[in-house]
């Protein structure tokens, strides 16, 4: 039986549950965002991403954020789904993870409205971007079938 079939390991096995983590991080994100911010010109002057700020200013936030949600959910499940039974699924796990958390503490920075803050959140942001492709080069430079049959003798 595969992992989280019936194993009682959780959601960690389960791409699609795992997949709803990143939604629900952008939402949150994107909620706070316009809750904390005082309104849209604040928005449109210090909001770190230049989509949200595009989509702010031309009146298509549901849209943007509809999008953005679907893509997350969409990429992250593919992800896990090519990942499910390598040795970097946990990886992938935990990349997704980090990626949420950072989304998370993104809408909350309007909260603490602190540049050193901001500045973290970026860096977190960047970092997450450095370890996708750093796992990505990785993976490409062990070969596909190795990690699979590693996993799985």
């Amino acid at each position: 039986m595969e992992h989280g079939q019936g194993t009682g390991k959780g959601i960690f096995y389960s791409p699609a549950l795992i997949a709803i983590v990143p939604v629900i991080a952008v939402i949150a994100d994107y909620s706070l965002t316009f809750l904390l911010s005082g309104g849209r010109e604040f928005i449109l002057a210090y909001e770190a991403s230049p989509l949200l700020r595009y989509a702010v200013e031309y009146d298509l936030v549901l849209v943007y954020s509809g999008a953005l949600v679907l893509f997350y959910y969409l990429a992250a499940w593919l992800v896990l789904v090519l990942l499910r039974g390598s040795d970097l699924y946990a990886i992938g796990v935990a990349l997704i993870s980090l990626v949420s958390l950072t989304h998370f503490l993104g809408g909350l920075s309007w909260y603490f409205r602190q540049p050193l803050y901001s500045d973290t959140v970026i860096g977190l942001s960047l970092m997450c971007v450095l370890i996708a492709l750093f796992l990505f080069a990785y993976s490409l430079s062990r070969g596909w079938g190795t990690m699979k049959r590693m996993e799985n003798p």
